[in-house]
């Protein structure tokens, strides 16, 4: 695994992560292979949920017939979902386990629609139902002299709020939520690394999320399993949406942990604090061992085939150079005055030697671009204003990027960057609208500031920038 693949995997998910997980609910996780699962225990439990948050108690006597409408609702349930699974169209598999105490439904995709949305027509098994038993429910409570208002939550803090207004209708209790660790977002973590990964030959999954502990990413918002399905069941709404609090601070604490991993990399790019110990392909510590073996031995080695007198017992190591462990000389071969003379002649101090598995510049300078353009978009934001240009809309600075970094015949970089030129380049002198181009409102002066400011932190000597 190289630095360069590694930093811009992070960098990939870091960015996909960013999103909101909106799209992908509606174009993945809802049109995938869904379980509904009910039981009336389960149902009163989550009512208990709604009643406690709101400080309302109820005797036994009133959980008895709770317990008896929720029963009720389970009996509808197995109805409804035996209507659906004799009422498709579209042969789509559809498997029904019941027992005495609760209903399992597994709804498969579609096979004529692509499209349909599962967790919605999932739904519908329950909807009618469940409204018939909070209309029942709120009677009670009602004869009881309470009544209930909504609760919002807040999704920052976990903050419990009463809006004041009354609660009407299934929706203001309860929601339909995934089973524990198999919600949206950490299916969604599972296949966003699964599908980086993918980008990059040099890649695996298992030594990628070996490496990504390695540089303190804590994964455990992560699905852990391979399924491609979700379980639906009935849940008190405020407890779903506390559960969804809890979810947005696992979220913030990976993306601040991606950051950071990524930060570490981009402290030196070619040897990065903690970076001897990733596993990858192979760890880069068996590398550089290797290649210091490499750097010593191999001149000895091909010394020895020059020289009877110098015999050369050879160990492979996996870098590009076949390396040699250990030379020892031919005691059979001390006797002779031929001998003799070519071990005088050999003088290991003169050699040229050079180690082979040097990184190449463009090896460097590849990394070095993949660093500039993370950083870029956000530190060209921050350098935007009067007099030079403002940020508006966020889409000049997101179109900054470096295409190129190439030696100067005198060995400096020279980073070539590039902007969307329609409508900004009006703005660049010598080129754009003379009415509208001026020194201090040219991109360049402020892209140049940004990268500039960028390599200053990471000890980036003498360069050249040019907009290509």
């Amino acid at each position: 695994m190289s630095t360069a693949s590694l930093l811009q995997f992070l960098t990939g998910l870091e960015r996909e992560l960013m999103q909101k997980s909106t799209v992908y609910r509606q174009y993945t996780a809802d049109r995938r292979e869904l379980t509904f699962y009910y039981s009336s225990n389960n149902l009163v439990k989550e009512t208990q949920k709604e009643l406690k948050a709101r400080g309302i108690n109820l005797d036994e006597k009133d959980w008895a017939t709770i317990t008896q409408w929720a029963d009720g609702l389970l009996e509808d349930c197995r109805k409804v979902a035996k209507s659906i699974k004799d009422g498709q169209k579209d042969n789509r598999e559809i498997k029904i386990r019941s027992n005495q105490y609760s209903v399992s439904v597994v709804l498969g995709i579609s096979k004529s629609d692509k499209y349909l949305n599962t967790f919605n027509q999932l739904k519908n098994i329950y909807n009618k139902g469940l409204q018939d038993f909070v209309d029942d429910f709120l009677d009670l409570l009602e004869e009881r002299g309470e009544v209930l208002t909504k609760i919002s939550v807040d999704p920052a803090t976990g903050d419990l709020r009463d809006t004041g207004e009354l609660v009407k209708v299934a929706s203001d209790l309860y929601e339909g939520g995934h089973s524990e660790s198999t919600g949206v977002f950490e299916t969604r973590a599972r296949d966003a690394i699964k599908s980086g990964v993918s980008k990059f030959e040099d890649l695996s999954e298992k030594t990628t999320l070996e490496d990504l502990e390695t540089l303190g990413v804590r994964l455990n918002v992560v699905r852990k399993d391979s399924q491609d399905t979700h379980e639906i069941s009935i849940q008190s709404k405020i407890d779903n949406r506390l559960g969804g609090t809890f979810t947005i601070k696992q979220k913030a604490q990976l993306q601040n942990d991606l950051r950071k991993a990524i930060d570490k990399l981009m402290t030196n790019p070619l040897w990065g604090p903690g970076l001897a110990d990733l596993k990858g392909s192979r760890s880069l510590r068996e590398k550089k061992v290797d290649q210091s073996i490499d750097a010593v031995m191999v001149p000895m080695q091909k010394l020895a085939s020059k020289n009877s007198a110098v015999t050369v017992v050879k160990q492979k190591t996996n870098s590009k150079e076949k390396g040699v462990r250990s030379t020892r000389l031919d005691k059979d071969a001390k006797n002779t005055k031929r001998e003799k003379r070519s071990r005088a002649k050999i003088r290991v101090r003169n050699l040229n030697i050079k180690n082979k598995n040097k990184k190449a510049p463009s090896d460097n300078y590849l990394s070095l671009m993949t660093l500039l353009n993370t950083k870029l978009p956000d530190v060209v934001r921050k350098n935007m204003g009067p007099p030079g240009l403002s940020n508006r809309t966020g889409k000049f600075a997101s179109s900054v990027k470096v295409t190129e970094i190439i030696q100067t015949p005198k060995g400096f970089p020279s980073v070539g960057y590039t902007y969307q030129k329609n409508p900004y380049q009006v703005f660049e002198l010598g080129v754009g609208n003379p009415s509208w181009s001026s020194e201090k409102r040219d991109p360049r002066k402020v892209i140049d500031q940004s990268i500039r400011e960028i390599a200053a932190n990471l000890a980036i000597g003498r360069f050249f920038t040019r907009r290509v």
